[in-house]
């Protein structure tokens, strides 16, 4: 009897031990799957940073251009300030061959008017596109 109590005793003492091990192997397990958890998140927050380095870039190029539109317009303003004073002096001269190149200098003011809302044009269907692809991404 005492042969058995101790045969018995034993068996419990090695399936605790099993039990104890089982946990430990569970909980092993656990804080690996919860660093690759980590590790994923990490990657993620990066790949996040970079597309917001990525938009801010963008904005910044945006309003570069934004302003080189805005300057090209005042200087061809200033150009076409000049040009009517030219042609307010001209006119106070009043000669008959002046009438021709008044003729033509208002084509070319026309002609860069045109040429000007074009650029325009292009540049905001330029920012769209932008806009779409950093939508995209």
């Amino acid at each position: 009897k005492k042969e058995e109590k101790k045969k018995m005793k034993e068996k419990v003492k090695e399936e605790k031990k099993k039990k104890k091990d089982e946990k430990k192997e569970e909980k092993k397990e656990e804080e690996k799957e919860e660093k690759e958890v980590k590790k994923e998140v990490k990657k993620e927050e990066k790949g996040v940073e970079k597309d917001v380095e990525k938009e801010e870039k963008e904005e910044k190029k945006e309003k570069k251009d934004e302003k080189q539109m805005e300057n090209d317009e005042k200087k061809e303003e200033e150009v076409r300030e000049k040009e009517v004073e030219v042609q307010e002096k001209e006119r106070m001269g009043g000669e008959g061959g002046k009438k021709e190149e008044k003729e033509e200098k208002k084509k070319a003011k026309a002609k860069v008017k045109e040429e000007k809302q074009e650029k325009k044009k292009e540049k905001k269907e330029v920012k769209k596109e932008v806009k779409e692809k950093v939508k995209e991404e």
